[in-house]
């Protein structure tokens, strides 16, 4: 079955940010309550003086997230070296094991009854990971390819049962006062908020050079744009006082340079930009014509008339879902989060669906 994988798999995960996580995480505490499994491991922690964890909803939007960044590739790996890239290229390395072995279980993973968002199913002989428990669909290499099918078809059901992991996080911990622990804990609950929306607009591009050439307008301009990425982190994009103007490709057209005066004329395309809160996903072809100035010797100032907020893709991806996965989180009020959740769905659908 040939499927829009990048499309598809951005409209599971808006079903996913949807749900109440914190139900399902109360249900899977009481699920995994008696595994057997569970208590060995936690001897086994307390023993080396480690710490484990299930993922979080963030944790599990990168996973998926690593695998919609593959969709590129032209390789075919077998299910369970796929399977171990991206975890390894989530941040969630264990060592490789074959479905044969998780199937039997290994220690990476607890094995639960209901699964969630980017859990693995396996069954001796294949696994995958899971993207919707609704649609009880999941993503593997498959014989048309890596891509997703549904868990609960003919075929798959005639595999038998499979069975569902889930990723446990483990840390070395060190003894510390009780104190200490709690301002620990509150500071990382400080990480998840959204700071204010603003952010410092650049009003012109600064050029080192003593001979200005369209090459380093250019590379200025991507620079800016890297910074305005770097600032970004952890703020609302949706709620920006300027507009955000998402970017593929930037090219310098023109430059006229005379004495210390001149003008360069650039196209910047891209796919999409925000402003007021919308999302315009009408294709961007703008050509933008700019001053030029010389302020020393060395130095030279390309000046912005109009104030935006330049992202490329790849910087608005990454910015855009983990605004998404800290929605997910409940860390907003409920009210108004389903309507940025919409938003941050579209951008991301927008941009991945390409």
């Amino acid at each position: 079955m040939t499927l829009h994988i990048k499309a598809r798999i951005l409209f599971l995960i808006v079903l996913f940010a949807a749900g109440s996580v914190h139900a399902q995480q109360s249900s899977e505490r009481r699920e995994n309550s008696g595994i057997l499994a569970s208590r060995a491991r936690a001897e086994l922690d307390d023993r080396h003086g480690a710490t484990s964890e299930l993922m979080s909803s963030y944790d599990r939007l990168l996973v998926i997230s690593a695998a919609l960044g593959r969709q590129g590739s032209r390789s075919k790996p077998d299910c369970s070296h796929l399977v171990h890239e991206i975890y390894s290229r989530a941040g969630f390395p264990y060592s490789y094991a074959s479905s044969s072995d998780l199937y039997s279980g290994i220690n990476e993973f607890r094995r639960v009854t209901t699964p969630q968002v980017a859990d693995l199913i396996v069954w001796p002989g294949h696994m995958g990971i899971i993207v919707s428990p609704v649609q009880h669909s999941f993503y593997s290499s498959l014989r048309s390819g890596v891509g997703v099918d549904f868990y609960d078809s003919s075929y798959w059901r005639g595999r038998g049962n499979p069975r569902f992991y889930r990723y446990v996080k483990r840390t070395i911990t060190a003894d510390v006062p009780s104190s200490q622990a709690k301002g620990s804990e509150e500071e990382t609950e400080s990480t998840i908020v959204f700071e204010p929306a603003q952010i410092a607009i650049m009003d012109a591009l600064v050029v080192e050079s003593v001979r200005l050439d369209p090459e380093k307008i250019r590379d200025a301009f991507l620079k800016l744009s890297k910074d305005y990425g770097n600032s970004l982190r952890a703020r609302d994009l949706l709620n920006q006082r300027v507009p955000v103007v998402v970017f593929d490709q930037v090219k310098v057209e023109k430059m006229k340079v005379k004495g210390k005066k001149g003008s360069v004329d650039l196209r910047i395309d891209g796919p999409l930009s925000i402003s007021d809160g919308r999302i315009d996903q009408k294709k961007q072809h703008d050509r933008r014509r700019w001053i030029i100035d010389q302020r020393d010797r060395t130095t030279w100032q390309v000046r912005l008339p109009s104030a935006a907020v330049y992202l490329s893709r790849d910087d608005a991806v990454r910015l855009f879902a983990q605004q998404l996965a800290i929605l997910t989180e409940g860390t907003h009020d409920e009210s108004s989060g389903m309507q940025e959740k919409a938003e941050l769905a579209r951008a991301l659908n927008a941009l991945l669906a390409e």
